[in-house]
């Protein structure tokens, strides 16, 4: 039943990988940096895990990113506070997720759009753009329930994402430049801040082993550090992008 919607979704340009069912773990072992529009390399995939979920790469992967809104902290009494400040979210996809809450889909801008919780400094409210992640329909919740898409939004093309609310996601470069490294990297973020590390490395042009290194030495401000295997595989998973790809790969490892 997943394959179906897999293909689909490839089939539009999204970039899907297969997660484990009932959950939002990666089963492929470098996660959403191997999602795929490819239909063979899907096809391999369910083929090898049939039930799999499906996940989306959100940001540039796909075009596509995504508010995320958990009434189970708040969500929707800060969409609407949202909608007071900026105006009412344009039609466009809801994804309907298994344990009630939403996912707003909206055109990637062509910009760097960070991942962010707290989206306006309001609870509740998460952002899904370069380097997250988000499960589609018909992938089965933990909870047991399928996600779906909502019947009066499905079909509707993407909408562009608010200037007001892309604004409070996609930092300039010159900010994201400014922002120091901190002395001692928590658990939390080994992972996304050593990816962006090494994407900014192979920006500049840097190779993987050469960003392997830079990492090595970085993860001992990491607490506790990485495997030297997880270094090895952020390190190469970047790698593999052209030094010209520009999306940000900060943030959207599950915990």
């Amino acid at each position: 039943m997943t394959l179906a919607a897999a293909l689909d979704y490839a089939s539009r340009g999204w970039r899907v990988f297969p997660v484990v069912p009932r959950n939002k773990v990666p089963l492929t072992p470098h996660g959403l940096l191997e999602a795929s529009r490819d239909q063979d390399q899907i096809g391999t995939w369910w083929a090898r895990w049939p039930d799999a979920n499906i996940g989306l790469a959100c940001g540039r992967e796909s075009g596509v990113v995504a508010l995320d809104v958990d009434p189970r902290h708040g969500g929707d009494e800060s969409l609407e506070e949202v909608q007071i400040r900026i105006g009412r979210l344009p039609s466009g996809p809801v994804n309907l997720t298994g344990g009630g809450g939403r996912h707003f889909l909206f055109r990637w801008p062509g910009v760097e759009v960070r991942n962010q919780a707290g989206v306006l400094g309001l609870p509740g409210l998460d952002f899904r753009g370069d380097g997250g992640y988000i499960v589609l329909p018909p992938s089965i919740h933990e909870s047991g329930r399928r996600y779906a898409w909502d019947a009066v939004t499905e079909h509707m093309g993407l909408p562009a994402l608010p200037g007001a609310l892309g604004g409070s996601v996609a930092p300039s470069r010159a900010s994201v430049a400014a922002q120091p490294m901190p002395d001692r990297i928590p658990q939390g973020q080994r992972e996304s801040i050593l990816t962006s590390l090494a994407g900014s490395m192979r920006r500049r042009g840097a190779q993987p082993r050469s960003i392997e290194a830079a990492l090595a030495v970085e993860n001992l401000r990491c607490e506790p550090p990485l495997s030297a295997s997880a270094v090895h595989r952020i390190a190469w998973s970047v790698g593999r992008y052209s030094p010209t790809f520009h999306a940000s790969v900060r943030g959207g490892f599950p915990e």
